[in-house]
């Protein structure tokens, strides 16, 4: 009898589900029409709520333009996690190096820390 494994299959359980339904571009769309015709039976409202909750995803890159224009080959993703916003601060930038990813920090002369 093993420890680590809870299942009758003898395969370890899976530790993540996926973040994302993933859609693919197959033909040039805009991205309101792309999701109204991919997700049978959802309003213009609805589509509309998803965009402002920044829960679109096009190419890795949050999206909030209804009339963002899709080419074939690009990649359309709807978080499952609501509200994943991005983190924001005015006194702290993320920063990419080319050989590491950085936080730095900003000081403001003003008082609101």
């Amino acid at each position: 009898m093993s420890r680590g494994k809870n299942s009758d299959s003898g395969r370890p359980k899976a530790r993540s589900v996926a973040r994302y339904t993933i859609y693919n571009v197959t033909e040039p769309a805009e991205l309101m029409d792309f999701l109204m015709r991919k997700m049978a039976g959802i309003s213009r409202s609805k589509v509309k709520a998803l965009l402002a909750n920044r829960v679109i995803l096009v190419d890795n890159v949050i999206t909030t333009q209804y009339n963002f224009a899709l080419k074939p080959g690009m990649k359309v993703q709807i978080s499952k996690v609501k509200n994943n916003r991005e983190f924001k601060h005015p006194c702290i930038a993320i920063c990419k190096a080319p050989s590491a990813v950085g936080i730095q920090f900003l000081i403001t002369s003003s008082s609101r820390l």
